[in-house]
């Protein structure tokens, strides 16, 4: 892509507010999947280290991202079942992993999932296609394996998690857009900035269910859209 031609892709991405306002309605329905994905992985820590310690040797940050991924994945089809909206939605393996695709208008935005670190960012097989989506470009077969041709090409953005430190929690869970590695815009949907905690038990610890608990909070400050390298 030229640079010109990527100045203009920059130019009509989505912005922040109209991603908050595209996305809200569907906000919790990626909480409650990244929520049933985690507790999903520890019931599988609790039952490993109960009855077959070995089994969890060899496991690492990787295995345990992608048994999250795969959970959140599955069940975020169950849960945006039950939102009532008038935007267009529909979710595709199209790109080879899942994404939920929203469009309302010229507005639109292809939502996948991730583990982010605490700058934000995400671990990639760099392949020719990731390195699209990382230059937020969409070829013209696989939009319209999406069904959205002859449309606006939507914004990549990431609906990530990240963990806590001691690796027992998510601690908030993030909308997030990049273009070339540079942060255009982010904001939490839940966490402490996001005014959305959850009760999420330790490792062998009685487990009661899971649930969301909304309360009133200032959003945390933007971090700088500093320029941090490209990202495939």
């Amino acid at each position: 892509m030229s640079p010109d031609a990527d100045s203009t892709r920059r130019g009509v991405l989505l912005s922040e507010e109209g991603a908050r306002s595209l996305l809200r309605p569907f906000e919790d329905a990626f909480v409650r999947a990244h929520l049933h994905a985690w507790e999903q992985w520890m019931e599988l820590d609790k039952l490993c280290q109960t009855h077959a310690p070995a089994l969890l040797i060899p496991v690492t940050d990787t295995t345990r991202a992608n048994f999250v991924n795969n959970h959140a994945a599955m069940r975020i089809d169950v849960e945006l079942s039950d939102v009532v909206t008038e935007s267009m939605l529909k979710v595709s393996e199209a790109l080879g992993f899942t994404t939920v695709l929203v469009m309302a208008g010229q507005q639109a935005a292809l939502l996948r999932l991730k583990l982010l670190d605490g700058d934000l960012r995400w671990s990639n097989v760099s392949t020719e296609r990731q390195k699209m989506l990382a230059r937020q470009e969409m070829y013209e077969d696989l939009l319209t394996e999406l069904g959205c041709e002859g449309t606006v090409s939507p914004t990549i953005v990431t609906c990530g998690y990240e963990i806590n430190d001691e690796n027992t929690a998510i601690k908030s869970i993030s909308m997030v857009c990049r273009h070339h590695g540079h942060l255009e815009w982010h904001y939490e949907i839940f966490g402490e900035a996001s005014g959305l905690v959850a009760d999420i038990p330790l490792p062998n610890m009685p487990r009661p269910s899971s649930r969301v608990i909304s309360k009133r909070a200032e959003r945390r400050p933007t971090r700088d859209n500093e320029q941090r390298g490209s990202e495939s």
